[in-house]
């Protein structure tokens, strides 16, 4: 390839370059529009807000919440200091797989961990978890977790 076809292709590719550069900006530009953003009346009245020590909780009446994570690095690099959750309530331990996140009381507090077991006993099926930062599961610490202390799973983590 000569020096004058080389200079051809690089002039077409900058030239292509330039026009994907200033074409992009403009396709993502004109795709909200003003009626399409939430305003705080199409919210209003369908959260209830609570907290306690450790979280912020935002529920609404479809078993969705939003919690805010405070204190904690059991779960880095997954969910960070001050990192916000998604999570859906669940109705039993067919609900959760091994894999899942899962959010559960334990003596006032609130945990999220990973499960890394679901068993069973003369009780019922039951949960062990592990943050995804610690070196052993939580069984010694939080014991067999029940499903009616489990609050639901995260389906969606915002940082």
């Amino acid at each position: 390839m000569g020096k004058k076809e080389l200079y051809s292709t690089f002039s077409i590719m900058f030239i292509f370059g330039i026009l994907i550069g200033f074409m992009i900006p403009s396709i993502y530009s004109q795709s909200i529009f003003p009626q399409d953003l939430i305003s705080s009346n199409d919210i209003s009245g369908l959260f209830n807000i609570s907290t306690d020590r450790y979280s912020i909780m935002i529920q609404n009446a479809d078993a969705y919440h939003i919690y805010s994570c405070k204190n904690t690095d059991s779960m880095i690099p997954s969910i960070g200091y001050n990192t916000t959750i998604i999570v859906k309530s669940v109705d039993s331990i067919s609900d959760i797989s091994i894999g899942d996140i899962v959010i559960f009381k334990y003596n006032e507090r609130i945990i999220v961990h990973r499960v890394t077991e679901i068993e069973n006993d003369t009780q019922g099926e039951f949960l062990v978890t592990k943050g995804d930062n610690n070196f052993f599961n939580d069984f010694y610490k939080f014991g067999k977790i029940r499903i009616n202390q489990v609050i639901g799973i995260v389906i969606g983590i915002i940082y």
